[in-house]
């Protein structure tokens, strides 16, 4: 059923915040906190790991890092689907 109220949920931003990750239940529905958490996790470590001898700039760099944690995430829910 699909109900027109958001659910919503408050929370301080503290400088420990690493991210805030906005998704629907298409994800949520099929991958849990803990699963995201280390889908993106993964993704940030392979490009630490890769960053040395590149000539990409540092915010391209973290584009390109933060678009593979989405495709991931997007991806494994697909399959878990």
């Amino acid at each position: 059923m699909i109900v027109p109220t958001p659910e919503i949920t408050m929370f301080p931003i503290t400088p420990n915040l690493d991210y805030a990750l906005l998704a629907c239940d298409g994800v949520f529905d099929v991958l849990t906190n803990e699963e995201i958490n280390e889908i993106i996790w993964e993704t940030v470590d392979y490009y630490k790991s890769n960053r040395k001898g590149t000539n990409v700039k540092p915010e391209e760099y973290l584009g390109m890092c933060l678009n593979d944690c989405v495709n991931n995430i997007l991806k494994r829910s697909l399959i878990q689907n």
